[in-house]
């Protein structure tokens, strides 16, 4: 009979409550992702901000993982997941991926993904990991496109000749017009 000693339990329930408190309130999303050697998808694992992200009911977590990705994954976004699984499953290399979601009730989202791939000694390929929302990021990121075009746009409709001297490299952008009233010669690349 297995003896324990009473302090050493406790220290592993602190802990186990730690590990808890960080999973459950962390605002990624914690998965264990495997793909079997025969190409069979699971989610072992599951944190359940995964399930509150992409609107999952608890019954569709045990759905083919195939099946869920294919219903949440942006169509035009699929195949290249599918790829970028298949080639961290093959080079056992890190995942490292973003794309999109069409979720039911929150529309479209950008996620990236991120996991450690290792391979058990059945051939089954697990991927540790997590996805985080970038949605924002992304938003932003167009947000900055457009004005840079309507600035670009505003820029060469002007009849004002516009240049701008970056002191740090000691280079000078001049607008087309500029280069008109100067007439010097626009380079190209």
């Amino acid at each position: 009979m297995e003896t324990y000693n009473y302090s050493d339990l406790r220290l592993l329930e602190e802990r186990n409550s730690f590990y808890k408190k960080l999973l459950f309130q962390s605002p990624d999303l914690i998965f264990q992702f495997s793909v079997t050697k025969e190409g069979h998808l699971t989610f072992p694992f599951l944190s359940k901000s995964v399930l509150t992200h992409f609107d999952l009911s608890p019954e569709e977590k045990s759905i083919d993982a195939y099946t869920i990705l294919k219903s949440r994954i942006y169509s035009e976004d699929f195949d290249s997941f599918l790829k970028s699984i298949q080639k961290a499953q093959h080079n056992l290399q890190e995942w490292d991926h973003e794309f999109r979601a069409m979720l039911p009730n929150k529309g479209l989202k950008w996620y990236k993904g991120f996991a450690m791939v290792e391979e058990d000694e059945m051939g089954t390929v697990h991927f540790f990991g997590k996805i985080t929302d970038i949605s924002s990021f992304k938003l932003q990121e167009l947000q900055l496109k457009l004005s840079e075009q309507r600035f670009l746009f505003a820029l060469e409709a002007s009849s004002e000749g516009i240049w701008d001297l970056d002191v740090a490299s000691n280079k000078v952008f001049y607008s087309s017009q500029s280069m008109k009233m100067l007439e010097f010669e626009a380079k190209t690349p």
